[in-house]
């Protein structure tokens, strides 16, 4: 069953062993004692409960000089836990660490066995405003486990599980939640130097949640789902490291004993085995790589989708949180050809063609010629649509061409582009028209939406009329000015030269 909720623990402090070991001097019993729960300074828990359980006795010499402990009558038929019948409980409890991976699953066991049972000894306290602390009051001394519930979202809750200890050396003692709910960031890399992504270009991802707080916790559900854009094809080469620093020092995880993934409808899910999520240090790094392939559906940004599901109830392995989706875009570029008579920008022009270089049009050199797969060759009403073509990206069927070519509604959509400088030379232009361009088309990385570039076509003369047509007359007269300004000039560096 889903929760949306917000996951808190509260981190386990197991004290018996590392602070005051079992018959170790102390001072006289007395009252009161009482356990205080900090939140953490980005959340309130205000009007949320917490409750003390009771887990073991504490007994005194006479003197009340040393002290020992012995599992509270309430627990004494509790017997999962994994040396169980060779150790009583309080010698197992003894032999643990509180960051081990059992301690954390001990708790949770714990809290199950004292639901409903009878001669639980407990105290319960809610938070008052602003909900930065709350203190339970206890009037016996011992070793108790705290437990919290509370509402975080309209129609969830959660819980929280913590073992401390009270003795007389220690008759006030606080804990701090840890909020813990898991995040996934996540970021992409494409070619060097490249503003934007090209179809064809093939993006490296990371993911990089953290190991979360698995305390109380028998079993901890923790899975990594990631789906790709339609403009996106991902490669199934998921690669997974445990700790270090993005990928560097840790370990290598391995398919089948650390985790297992499922490859479907574009994208994975990789599920984390409890048997070695266990055994993970709370907040090592989860460093994910793989790639996908930019393809043909790329329309102006590509992006994929991350997102964890964790568990957030240590009595239900059933009950989980999922983050809200982690998104990566990665802008891809398109501009839109509009052809039209120079006169009259309302009479378009079909039949000009094109051809695209990558770089300016004034280079020495043109760069790469830009192939494309013809997706809709337009109409008097719709424009032309084209997308670059790649070895990688070319599909059985696909209409490749070299020039792209306006249709009667004279406009040629190009999409697939990274950001950058794009030669746009026409090589033929419609019946009765100039050739026109060179141009220079630039894409800006902080473009965001398609970039529209005017191309219009100067009619031509066509054929030369008969003798006093008034194209020849027009010809003339051009002629005629063309001179002047000839035997101007020459006059003119004539008297300079004599100078």
């Amino acid at each position: 069953m889903k929760k949306k909720v917000f996951a808190l623990t509260i981190a386990l402090t197991m004290l018996i062993a590392l602070a005051l070991p079992i018959g170790a001097s102390a001072a006289q019993p007395g009252a009161p004692f009482s356990i205080t729960i900090n939140a953490p300074t980005s959340l309130s828990i205000e009007d949320q409960t917490f409750t003390a359980f009771k887990v073991f006795d504490v007994t005194y010499n006479p003197a009340g000089t040393t002290y020992t402990y012995t599992t509270h009558s309430a627990f004494a038929g509790f017997e999962d836990y994994e040396t169980f019948p060779t150790q009583t409980l309080d010698e197992y409890v003894r032999g643990l660490q509180s960051n081990q991976p059992a301690i954390n699953a001990l708790a949770g066991r714990l809290y199950m066995y004292a639901q409903g049972r009878a001669g639980v000894v407990s105290a319960s306290a809610v938070a008052a405003a602003p909900g930065r602390s709350v203190t339970i009051p206890l009037t016996q001394d011992g070793y108790y486990m705290v437990h919290g519930t509370g509402h975080y979202t309209e129609d969830g809750d959660t819980s929280y599980i913590a073992a401390v200890m009270l003795t007389t050396v220690d008759r006030e003692v606080a804990v701090t939640l840890k909020a813990d709910a898991p995040t996934v960031p996540k970021e992409s890399v494409g070619p060097d130097e490249q503003e934007g992504v090209n179809v064809g270009d093939t993006l490296t991802y990371y993911l990089y949640p953290s190991v979360p707080n698995r305390a109380g916790y028998d079993n901890y559900m923790f899975q990594v789902w990631d789906t790709m854009s339609p403009g996106l094809t991902l490669n199934e080469n998921v690669k997974v490291h445990i700790g270090g620093v993005r990928g560097v020092g840790g370990f290598n995880a391995v398919v089948g004993t650390d985790y297992t993934i499922t490859y479907a409808n574009n994208g994975f899910m990789i599920d984390f085995l409890w048997a070695r999520f266990q055994t993970y240090e709370t907040g090592a790094e989860i460093w994910i790589e793989y790639t996908a392939l930019v393809n043909q559906d790329a329309v102006e940004k590509v992006a994929n989708h991350a997102w964890l599901k964790y568990s957030n109830n240590p009595g239900d392995f059933e009950d989980y949180e999922e983050t809200p989706p982690t998104i990566v875009p990665d802008p891809t570029f398109a501009f839109e050809i509009d052809k039209f008579d120079s006169t009259d920008s309302e009479v378009k022009l079909a039949g000009a063609r094109f051809t695209l270089h990558k770089g300016p049009h004034n280079a020495t050199v043109l760069g790469d010629q830009i192939q494309f797969v013809l997706i809709n060759a337009g109409s008097a009403t719709a424009r032309a649509e084209y997308v670059v073509a790649t070895n990688d990206t070319i599909k059985q069927g696909d209409v490749l061409v070299n020039e792209i070519v306006t249709p009667e509604s004279g406009l040629i959509y190009v999409r697939g582009l990274a950001a950058g400088l794009y030669a746009l030379t026409e090589t033929a232009a419609p019946g009765g028209y100039n050739i026109g361009g060179p141009w220079t088309i630039p894409i800006l990385s902080t473009a965001t939406a398609t970039v529209e570039f005017e191309v219009p076509n100067v009619p031509s003369g066509g054929m030369f009329p008969g003798t006093g047509g008034t194209g020849t007359t027009i010809f003339y007269i051009v002629g005629a000015l063309v001179m002047a300004g000839a035997v101007v000039t020459l006059i003119v560096r004539k008297k300079v030269a004599v100078k």
